[in-house]
């Protein structure tokens, strides 16, 4: 109904999302549906988000000869998550950082003046 404003069918690349209806002329059983959807749906992202944190601090121990499969240690705090992070980030220019961009030479130790 091209000119029926009472709601409208929302597709995406041919597959049919939703009916969407004008806010005002919602009956209060949608609105109390909207609301809990939109409950439940906060409530699965604050799930998504702590497990994502918690997958972010978890730190796996070293396997030693007699283990055959790794255990985690522990959890790390977010204090030293940022000092790990820093320091990882610090080897890693040591690693790249190269003197021969610009034509210098590796510094050499000057050697000591003999004295008569």
């Amino acid at each position: 109904m091209p000119h029926d404003d009472r709601f409208v069918e929302v597709y995406l690349d041919g597959e049919h999302l939703c009916t969407a209806h004008p806010q005002g002329q919602l009956s209060d059983e949608q609105v109390e549906a909207f609301r809990e959807h939109a409950r439940q749906e906060t409530k699965r992202l604050n799930r998504q988000r702590r497990q994502a944190s918690a997958r972010t601090r978890a730190e796996l121990a070293p396997l030693s000869d007699d283990q055959r499969e790794p255990a985690q240690a522990r959890l790390l705090p977010a204090a030293a998550l940022t000092d790990q992070a820093r320091r990882r980030a610090d080897s890693e220019l040591t690693r790249r950082s190269r003197s021969d961009l610009l034509g210098l030479r590796p510094a050499r130790a000057i050697p000591p003046k003999e004295t008569p």
